[in-house]
């Protein structure tokens, strides 16, 4: 097996509005890179590339541009490439939401950074062995409420320390052929909302703040890979009101610090050896909406401009009318899910804002198969099509199921639980390779 690495800084000058709340201001200071990260892998004549990228999201065309382009090159061949985004909200918008579309040259110029590092990263290879190891970070909770909110709910986001969370950190270590670490791929299961972008920073959060641990400690190229943490989130509170509060600069960095750490101890206990083996394998599923709103729902949300929420879910109704009333079916979202072995390791790209229930359920179908520390199922991969949530948590209400309007869906989708554990189960036990 050979491998190399490639970083590309595509900060841009601070001006832009970041992605993930509502109301946010323009930015004015950069706290933390942003990056375009890649990791090309070599097995004889067969190659694959990961690119990480500090962004909420990226959707499925985006994608499928950057891997034109890269395929053009000969560099990785388009099917082998995955975008997995670290989903930090102090970056500017890089997919079409709700009140905030993308620049266009801001846009251009981060498709240009994932080619430039993927391209550059495959210039790079050389032979290395590769091994998995684990740790644990503590500071990532369970945001959802433990009790049912009710349709009308608007923020159920509470400290529930008895709710489902993922505190391991996973790795796969890549020595170069001086026996030195080259790289670090390492995943984690956390909303990157230590900072939320009302404070007008741009940061990579605490996956940039991990990355810099890393590397100061290591001296090798350090990759985020996102977990399943739709309902996850960073256990900084108001300790006179006990809620969520934005971080302080010292805050991100130390859990930074903490996760880096963790990923730098983990690391000497892992022994690498020669691996071979790469393999890509991807499939279209297809997520059913729920029932939509009738026009007359949509016709009342769209009359009402009582608030800045009320007004941005009128453009939303508007949009939605438009497409009904031109005939649109508006029956679900087709999207793409797609395997990668590296090796020793196997990551499954899901695309979108999954919580961590079904990131559970997918290990469980899979690990007699996989292995424990051996599958890493990721959100946040090569598309957005909104939250991905279970059934309980629909019956619960709240934010997560609620939240299909930020993402220009019609409704909240249907039964997508079983579609993922189901499409994960034909991609790694059999099925069609695409592409």
């Amino acid at each position: 097996m050979q491998a190399g690495t490639a970083v590309v800084d595509f900060t841009p000058e601070p001006g832009l509005v970041s992605q993930g709340h509502l109301g946010a201001p323009p930015t004015h200071t950069v706290l933390h890179p942003l990056e375009a990260r890649a990791i090309v892998f070599a097995d004889d004549a067969d190659r694959a590339a990961i690119c990480t990228l500090d962004v909420i999201g990226v959707t499925g065309d985006f994608t499928q541009r950057v891997r034109r382009r890269v395929g053009d090159t000969r560099a990785v061949p388009a099917d082998r490439i995955l975008i997995a985004c670290s989903h930090t909200h102090c970056a500017p918008a890089a997919i079409a939401a709700v009140g905030l579309q993308p620049d266009a040259a801001f846009l251009a110029g981060l498709e240009d950074a994932a080619v430039d590092a993927i391209v550059t990263a495959a210039s790079r290879l050389e032979p290395v062995t590769l091994g998995l190891g684990a740790g644990a970070a503590n500071f990532n909770i369970n945001r959802r409420s433990p009790a049912p909110v009710g349709e009308d709910a608007k923020d159920h986001f509470v400290m529930n320390h008895g709710g489902v969370v993922d505190r391991r950190v996973r790795l796969l270590r890549v020595d170069g052929a001086s026996g030195a670490p080259l790289a670090v791929l390492f995943h984690y299961s956390c909303h990157p909302t230590t900072m939320t972008g009302m404070q007008g920073n741009l940061s990579s959060d605490y996956p940039g703040a991990a990355r810099e641990r890393i590397e100061e400690r290591l001296q090798c190229h350090a990759l985020f890979m996102p977990g399943c943490f739709g309902n996850i989130r960073p256990a900084i509170v108001n300790p006179e009101t006990g809620g969520f509060r934005d971080a302080t600069r010292e805050q991100v960095d130390a859990c930074g610090a903490e996760l880096g750490d963790a990923v730098v101890t983990a690391m000497r206990y892992v022994r690498t050896v020669e691996h071979g083996g790469l393999a890509s394998r991807s499939v279209d599923v297809t997520f059913p909406f729920d029932d939509l709103p009738s026009p007359d729902e949509l016709r009342a949300t769209a009359a009402d401009s009582s608030s800045r929420e009320s007004r941005a879910r009128a453009a939303w109704a508007r949009k939605v009318l438009e497409r009904l009333e031109g005939g649109a079916a508006l029956e679900g979202d087709v999207a793409t899910m797609q395997t990668l072995r590296i090796g020793p390791l196997r990551l499954l790209a899901i695309p979108g804002e999954v919580v961590q229930e079904i990131g559970f359920d997918v290990e469980k179908a899979l690990t007699s198969r996989c292995g424990a520390d051996a599958l890493w199922a990721m959100g946040y991969c090569n598309d957005m099509v909104g939250y991905l949530v279970t059934e309980r948590q629909k019956q619960e209400c709240g934010y997560e199921p609620g939240a299909y309007w930020l993402f220009n869906r019609p409704a909240r989708f249907r039964e997508e639980q079983s579609v993922i554990v189901d499409a994960a189960t034909r991609l790694l036990g059999g099925g069609r390779q695409s592409h």
